[in-house]
């Protein structure tokens, strides 16, 4: 392992979809940067578990997510949850005996820290690495530039997935418009051939009318002094 930089810029920058992502990174770290495994935990809004990714674990990272479901972190993880910076636990074999995975960390280190963009914070992510590398100030400020572009990464799908739902609320919205200008057009025409009916029915009303008064007046009939139809 040396301190290089992170080859997870393209990735971040191509990927679309959220849970890919993640486990595109805890894949890649473990290739690329010789990490003994790497997870990563999603958090909404209230610190509840949205979902996880890792590599190196496998079936033995279970039990830490039934911890996060029950709301229950890790020493490493809630440290590194209030505080900026990379958290650095050198023995977590015996620093972290409540974690469930801290057998597997004899003769390792671990680093944690948090993905932040802003005032939010989308989760964290931890390593397990050599223990003599946990404390190399290059590595932990480049895993910190990590994750800084994961949770810039995450703010990015988040603005995508806000504007997406705009779109779709002002689609919608259109849409209906459209249909109440099309029911009020209806009915518009519906009262428009209504009154050009009764229309049509009056003049034809008026010359039955004028025909009936052309026959009376040729038959040398007098209309009644009050003829309705003087009227009309």
């Amino acid at each position: 392992m040396c301190c290089m930089p992170y080859e997870s810029n393209q990735l971040i920058v191509g990927e679309r979809d959220r849970d890919h992502l993640i486990q595109r990174i805890c894949d890649q770290v473990i290739e690329t940067r010789g990490y003994h495994n790497a997870r990563i935990v999603l958090l909404d809004e209230r610190g509840r578990l949205v979902t996880t990714a890792e590599s190196g674990l496998g079936e033995e990272f279970l039990p830490i997510v039934r911890k996060l479901e029950r709301g229950e972190f890790t020493k490493c993880m809630e440290k590194a949850l209030r505080q900026p910076g990379v958290v650095v636990t050198k023995e977590p074999h015996f620093a972290c005996t409540e974690c469930p995975l801290s057998g597997k960390y004899a003769g390792r280190g671990a680093m944690t820290v948090r993905l932040a963009h802003g005032e939010k914070i989308y989760g964290l992510v931890s390593v397990s690495i050599p223990a003599h590398f946990s404390t190399d100030e290059e590595e932990q400020a480049l895993f910190g530039e990590l994750a800084d572009d994961i949770a810039f990464a995450l703010h990015n799908m988040e603005l995508e997935e806000e504007r997406k739902r705009a779109e779709e609320e002002l689609k919608k919205h259109r849409e209906h418009l459209e249909e109440l200008v099309r029911e009020r057009t209806d009915e518009l025409q519906k009262t428009i051939n209504l009154m050009a009916g009764r229309e049509v029915r009056m003049a034809e009303l008026k010359e039955t009318i004028r025909k009936l008064r052309e026959q009376v007046e040729s038959a040398g009939m007098t209309p009644v002094a009050d003829d309705p139809l003087k009227e009309i």
